[in-house]
């Protein structure tokens, strides 16, 4: 072999290598694109007392004119869930699992939302301790997802 089919050889595999970097890299971020024709919306209570009981209800809204939302999770942080209790979801989840890497506990609904209806979902909740608790509230739609913030105020009785 000579000198000239070795650097060929070389450039090809490098081309190749890099064409792959760049695929993969372009079909995750399509894949992991914002949720197009959706919208949280968040109520709850500014502050409670400790041992209070009260509802975050979060409402999945599908603003499109034609295609159901297939809402697969509703994902809460765990740093917003460190205050609390969670006594009951309304509509029961298939599932809930904590999710270590995101700091999050995962609630699986696999509930399609038509469109341009929304549907709500109830978290009864009590608080536990004193402080300020936020964090995110994630929507997703397979791999697709938005994001909203929750906070709540725990203070003494």
């Amino acid at each position: 072999m000579t000198n000239k089919t070795v650097l060929w050889g070389l450039v090809s595999l490098i081309f190749l290598g890099l064409s792959m970097v760049f695929g993969i890299a372009f079909f995750g971020a399509h894949l992991m694109k914002d949720l197009d024709g959706a919208r949280i919306e968040i109520k709850s209570p500014l502050d409670v007392n400790v041992q209070q009981t009260f509802n975050l209800e979060i409402t999945v809204h599908n603003q499109r004119p034609s295609k159901a939302l297939q809402l697969t999770d509703l994902d809460l942080s765990e740093d917003y869930l460190k205050g609390f209790t969670v006594l009951e979801v309304t509509p029961s989840p298939k599932s809930n699992i904590r999710i270590p890497l995101e700091n999050t506990r995962s609630y699986t609904f696999d509930i399609p939302i038509p469109p341009g209806k929304s549907q709500s979902f109830v978290y009864t909740l009590r608080a536990e301790k004193e402080g300020i608790f936020r964090g995110d509230v994630v929507a997703s739609e397979g791999l697709q997802f938005i994001t909203e913030q929750a906070q709540t105020v725990v203070k003494k009785k």
